[in-house]
């Protein structure tokens, strides 16, 4: 046999079958490890919004009922990353001032931020979808006044006001932004008000923040995209995000309708 030569030996059926065994074996292992992966992906995902594995704004629709007519104080605590503590709380009040002898009354309904330590929102501006926040005013931290509304009667004269930007809007936001374990998060509120004498009531249709720490340039409204970007970059943003890759594969043929889109 020449030296360099290469002998084969003939592989039987039963070697065959064992070898694609083996094969067959690695791979399901491997499909079982990436779909339970999955499933640990698209489990945590889920309890703050369905989204691509791109984004990293978390969404939490909501039907929250703002009214200052309805105690004379009440607390709306906005939990954004879901984990038991409020991050800033909106807060309704009202009350009523009577003029000695019955000359007349006075009410006051007011709607305000109550934030945190480090806290910090845009109360100048009731911002439009796609307008970038840190763009429409300056933050203010504390205790900020977003809508105030008065009615009152004095000697039979009757007389109304309302100021503040978060009075009467329509699927306007609020810019804010909060701390998480001492890291800045840049966020928003969308809300829709109205006022009628000294009352002002309506309701908090969603929320969203960004994951990213110390990260500036969120949109109003954005749900997904690079955040940062001059543009509009939310203007046409769903109010529900698709489900990615991971979380496809978990839920299984329920997540083929988005794979044919």
């Amino acid at each position: 046999m020449p030296a360099n030569s290469v002998t084969t030996q003939p592989v039987s059926p039963d070697q065959k079958a064992l070898t694609a065994k083996r094969n067959d074996s690695d791979f399901q292992q491997l499909w079982k490890q990436y779909a339970a992966a999955a499933l640990g992906v698209a489990g945590a995902s889920a309890l703050a919004s369905a989204q691509t594995p791109t984004q990293h704004i978390v969404y939490t629709p909501a039907n929250i009922t703002v009214d200052t007519g309805a105690s004379r104080l009440t607390f709306i605590p906005i939990d954004f990353n879901h984990d038991g503590s409020a991050d800033l709380s909106l807060v309704a009040s009202h009350f009523t001032d009577f003029f000695s002898g019955s000359l007349g009354f006075q009410g006051y309904g007011r709607l305000a931020l109550s934030q945190g330590s480090g806290g910090s929102a845009v109360v100048s501006n009731a911002f439009p979808k796609g307008m970038i926040i840190d763009k429409g005013g300056t933050f203010k931290g504390g205790h900020q006044t977003i809508g105030y509304a008065t009615y009152g009667s004095y000697l039979g004269v009757k007389h109304s006001g309302a100021r503040g930007a978060f009075v009467k809007i329509t699927n306007k936001y609020l810019g804010v932004r909060f701390k998480i374990h001492g890291q800045v998060h840049e966020g928003w509120i969308r809300m829709t008000l109205a006022n009628t004498g000294d009352r002002i009531k309506g309701t908090i249709t969603g929320y969203a923040y960004d994951t990213v720490p110390n990260e500036f340039g969120l949109a109003a409204g954005q749900l997904g995209g690079r955040v940062g970007s001059t543009t509009t970059a939310a203007k046409d943003a769903p109010e529900t995000a698709v489900p990615g890759s991971l979380g496809m594969l978990a839920i299984g043929s329920s997540a083929i309708p988005y794979w044919r889109k």
